[in-house]
């Protein structure tokens, strides 16, 4: 099962809520335990570079963090649920506003 955390909702905070990110990592190493039966995915918002470094840092998700550049406004809720489908999920995990 390909699982999507999607930390998209934070595009208009300066960062991921320190919780998110910790519920995030915490969740990829359990599916790295069970990588037979699960995959798991972050899309993350571009412009926090911190989160995204610590995201790759995490051994069970370092080539599974996918970031996104959304535009604010109208567009914004289209165009972070076409990049999410993009990642082909079975399930996806919506953490943060806007969720």
């Amino acid at each position: 099962m390909r699982i999507v955390i999607d930390l998209l909702g934070a595009a208009d905070r300066a960062s991921v809520p320190a919780p998110a990110l910790a519920l995030s990592t915490a969740l990829a190493r359990l599916a790295a335990a069970d990588s037979l039966h699960h995959t798991l995915w972050i899309a993350a918002p571009l412009h926090d570079t911190v989160t995204l470094e610590l995201l790759r840092l995490e051994p069970a998700l370092a080539a599974r963090v996918r970031a996104f550049d959304l535009p604010a406004g109208p567009v914004h809720a289209l165009l972070r649920r076409h990049a999410v489908a993009g990642l082909a999920p079975d399930a996806v995990l919506t953490i943060g506003a806007g969720a």
